[in-house]
């Protein structure tokens, strides 16, 4: 799973399932705007939360694994 349209430098990834377990943390450096998660293949079919922090500004998404 690739994620885009970040800004250059250290971003931090949580990944969580609907019962809020850990998935996938992770310190990642964006370099050209964009943070490569490996592993994301091998999930079970669900929801899951993603949560992005950088330069102390935190996003959230949801994506869906069929």
């Amino acid at each position: 799973m690739n994620i885009s349209g970040l800004q250059a430098g250290d971003v931090e990834l949580t990944i969580t399932n609907l019962l809020g377990q850990l998935v996938i943390e992770t310190k990642e450096m964006s370099g050209n705007g964009q943070v490569a998660i490996s592993g994301v293949n091998s999930f079970k079919a669900g929801i899951y939360h993603v949560t992005i922090l950088q330069n102390e500004q935190s996003t959230s998404k949801k994506i869906v694994i069929k």
